[in-house]
């Protein structure tokens, strides 16, 4: 797998950004970024494969810096048969996927605070502008349009 590394004890892999461990017979990783789909549950539970083996999340819980977050994945049982219609597989194409999210809602903020400076403004834009672009950053087109004529 392109990604991986084995740590110099052998006993952790990087995938990515993030580490992969075996602790206390149970899969950890340590992520620097959450994945937001995965929550834990005690029915319907997601299926979570890596390097061919079935997993589910037992814990999750924040991680020591640089990680954000640790998840402790077990083995899912041989008799466990109710599990949810979705599935995930952990390898560098998740995480880059996940990372990419990351980077995008990094930029909108960034796009969102920038344009609260020009809030009382925004409703004055042409209607397609609000539409397309303000409303995929959070600020309805109706009510910036309300607040624009308030202000003047």
């Amino acid at each position: 797998m392109s990604g991986a590394h084995k740590h110099e004890d052998q006993q952790h892999l990087l995938i990515g950004p993030n580490r992969v461990a075996f602790e206390h017979g149970a899969l950890a990783i340590y992520a620097r970024h959450p994945f937001r789909d995965w929550q834990i549950r005690e029915f319907n539970r997601l299926p979570i494969s890596f390097h061919g083996q079935k997993f589910y999340l037992r814990r999750k819980d924040p991680a020591p810096p640089p990680f954000a977050m640790r998840y402790e994945l077990a083995l899912w049982p041989a008799d466990l048969h109710d599990q949810s219609t979705r599935h995930f597989a952990y390898d560098m194409e998740s995480i880059s996927e996940r990372d990419s999210e990351v980077v995008v809602e990094r930029q909108a903020n960034a796009g969102r605070s920038v344009l609260l400076l020009f809030y009382p403004f925004l409703g004055f834009f042409w209607s397609r502008i609000k539409r397309d672009r303000f409303s995929l950053l959070g600020f309805p087109n109706v009510r910036i349009t309300k607040i624009s004529i308030l202000s003047m």
